[in-house]
């Protein structure tokens, strides 16, 4: 049976009046759920130092989660619960099918929703107007490792493989379109299968496939559930590939179980602690918080940017002209300035 869309985190207040309810996307059971801990630890976390300081406006945040499943049609079920109780803006959401899917209910509603961990470019479209985003989108990754490997392996011959979600066909297009522009085709463009079969049918053909074309460097845009069987499959056929990939690979317990398999792959990330001093600052006070020993695993890329939003772009926007009116919190982030961390 499905877990409840919708719940409820910490025990309510005494007064609820004086009780501000924030609406967390993070899917936290399905393929998605190594990456939706992230986000709820770091929305966790936030709180917690929100709430320690006096709360937004004297008032206190609760926490209304809700677990898309990892599934799109359940992530839109979720934001229309979560938008039909007192819920001022939603967080979160990660895959980007399941936000494109939850964005669409979003916008009927009037719901202001800040995405963390998800990096189609149409999610912040000109249309969107309650939608909003603190990460990259896959054209900037795109262009990071395109560039990257150009610049260091000029005359490589390259592939470009992804998944079949919204954001493997995102980066995969995005990635060609790149590599047109800077005339350098692939040799190989594949796509690799979702489900258990016909991603064991799709490893088999695919290392075939950049074995007979003798591909040197593979772009690999893709979670970490079909991927790692790929990498896997690369490494004991032998072949001497150069990988590339972006945030859907950025977790350190995925890396762990592809172990050696992983030796010598290239991520753009969401974050990394030794960036500078204020990232490996909040990394130390992460991996001391409470939440973030929860099971899986919490992914610190998506908690950082989750703790981000809330805790620096949301809760300065919440003040006594915009408590209870989204429209005036929907402005007031359409016109945020500033920098985290």
């Amino acid at each position: 049976a499905w877990p409840a869309a919708a719940a409820q985190v910490g025990a309510p207040t005494a007064d609820t009046a004086r009780t501000l309810r924030i609406g967390v996307s993070a899917e936290l059971t399905g393929a998605g759920a190594l990456y939706g801990a992230g986000i709820l630890s770091g929305a966790q976390m936030a709180a917690d130092e929100i709430n320690a300081a006096g709360g937004v406006a004297g008032h206190r945040l609760q926490l209304e989660v809700s677990d898309g499943g990892s599934n799109p049609a359940r992530a839109a079920m979720g934001m229309r619960r979560l938008a039909l109780r007192d819920i001022d803006l939603v967080v979160g959401g990660w895959g980007s099918s399941q936000v494109m899917a939850a964005l669409e209910m979003s916008e009927q509603v009037g719901m202001p929703f800040v995405v963390t961990g998800a990096t189609h470019p149409s999610i912040t479209a000109a249309r969107n107007r309650w939608t909003f985003r603190v990460v990259h989108n896959d054209r900037d990754v795109v262009q990071v490792l395109a560039d990257t490997a150009l610049n260091r392996m000029p005359r490589r011959r390259l592939a470009v493989v992804c998944d079949s979600s919204a954001y493997g066909v995102g980066s995969h297009d995005a990635m060609l379109s790149r590599l047109s522009a800077l005339k350098r085709p692939p040799v190989l463009s594949r796509m690799l299968g979702m489900g258990a079969a016909s991603a064991a049918e799709s490893v088999d053909a695919l290392v075939r496939q950049l074995a007979d074309q003798q591909a040197e460097v593979l772009f690999l845009f893709a979670t970490v559930g079909p991927a790692v069987p790929l990498l896997k499959a690369i490494r004991r056929a032998g072949l001497r590939l150069q990988v590339l990939g972006g945030g859907g690979l950025s977790h350190p317990q995925a890396l762990e179980d592809v172990a050696e398999a992983a030796e010598g792959l290239v991520l753009a990330g969401l974050f990394h602690e030794a960036l500078d001093a204020a990232s490996a600052d909040w990394a130390r006070r992460y991996r001391a918080h409470p939440h973030a020993t929860a099971r899986p695993t919490p992914l610190p890329g998506l908690a950082a940017w989750t703790y981000r939003a809330l805790r620096l772009i949301v809760a300065p926007s919440l003040d006594a002209s915009t408590l209870r009116d989204r429209e005036a919190l929907r402005e007031r982030l359409s016109t945020w300035q500033g920098e985290v961390f």
